[in-house]
């Protein structure tokens, strides 16, 4: 745009002259519509990103607190498992009987399996039994749980369990949730992984049994 202005003289108004400039207003109007819209886009886009990485924060930390931060089962849902031992001292009489494992759990340090024994003369007697991680072994196919031996005395009489060995099998895969959760325990004890995850992830198992 350009203008122009006459000399000022005492019986004439100065006068302002405008030029059209419809022709260049195009040019300037597109490209300002043009960066306009690129920057838009560029907006929506990285709104875009962000809401997608927090909704897979989100999904990832509703995923591992759900296997991890397993509370205690309420039900009597767990695993019951044949066991052998010994019961007395004098002389110690060997006995069958039943481990009804409810839960697991870490104590002073160590991944323990929580339940109720009975063994010949001894009935219900609750036991928290060791897990011994260096012998168990697993993979997503199978879990092979070592826990004991045990020596218990209850209300004066010695009571030995043998050790237990729990074999638990499932089918990984795309919706087999058994089998995926036996993948991951099988990780961490290849790896030595936390025992409270350890323990929730066996919690979550027990509830699938």
């Amino acid at each position: 745009m350009t203008r122009s202005a006459s000399s000022n003289t005492p019986n004439q108004q100065p006068r302002l002259t405008l030029w059209h400039t419809d022709c260049v207003t195009p040019p300037y109007n597109a490209l300002a519509s043009r960066i306009l819209w690129e920057q838009q886009g560029a907006r929506t886009m990285k709104l875009r990103l962000v809401s997608a990485s927090i909704a897979m924060a989100l999904l990832a930390m509703i995923f591992s607190t759900a296997l991890v931060n397993a509370a205690p089962p309420t039900s009597t849902s767990g695993i019951t498992q044949t066991v052998t031992g010994t019961v007395g001292t004098s002389p110690a009489l060997p006995a069958t009987g039943t481990l009804d494992i409810t839960r697991f759990a870490v104590q002073n340090g160590q991944l323990v399996a929580l339940g109720t024994l009975n063994l010949g003369s001894i009935v219900n007697a609750a036991v928290a039994i060791p897990v011994d991680l260096l012998t168990s072994t697993g993979s997503c196919e199978i879990l092979n749980l070592v826990l004991g031996p045990l020596a218990l005395d209850v209300l004066g009489l010695q009571v030995n369990l043998n050790q237990v060995v729990l074999n638990i099998t499932a089918q990984a895969g795309p919706g087999n949730l058994l089998g995926n959760l036996l993948c991951a325990v099988a990780n961490l004890l290849n790896r030595g992984g936390p025992l409270t995850g350890l323990a929730g992830l066996l919690n979550n198992i027990l509830r699938l049994l």
